[in-house]
């Protein structure tokens, strides 16, 4: 999912424009699919924006309903009544809304493993949570 309705500095969601390769409702419900038949345990729906993508909440309920643990990230800058009650619904297992504070959320990889203590000592001089 790629579109977004803010332009962080740090994303490469490339917000604001809508990415002619992003997928189809349809074929985010296949790929859902494959993920329950390869025995995925664990999802996080983000974006860009997840709660601007048509049917973000039919994937994760495809993907919950397989027994999928399932969370979103979302800036909440979208988020209306309606949203948050199917959030709330919604048998998602985490979510990460941007409030009041600032927080950090990273993927750990290969690539970055050896970052990671530097990473933490900057957030924590920099009263970042984490």
């Amino acid at each position: 999912m790629t579109v977004c309705n803010l332009k962080c500095i740090h994303c490469g969601s490339k917000a604001g424009t809508k990415n002619k390769n992003q997928f189809s409702l349809e074929k985010c419900l296949s790929v859902a699919d494959e993920l329950v038949d390869i025995e995925c345990e664990a999802v996080c729906l983000i974006g860009g924006e997840v709660t601007l993508f048509h049917g973000w909440d039919l994937i994760a309920d495809r993907l919950i309903d397989n027994g999928v643990f399932t969370n979103i990230i979302t800036n909440g800058c979208n988020i209306t009544n309606e949203i948050f009650e199917t959030i709330q619904k919604s048998k998602i297992s985490a979510g990460c809304i941007s409030v009041k504070y600032i927080t950090a959320v990273t993927t750990l990889t290969k690539k970055n493993i050896d970052d990671i203590s530097e990473l933490s000592i900057f957030l924590s001089e920099n009263n970042v949570k984490i």
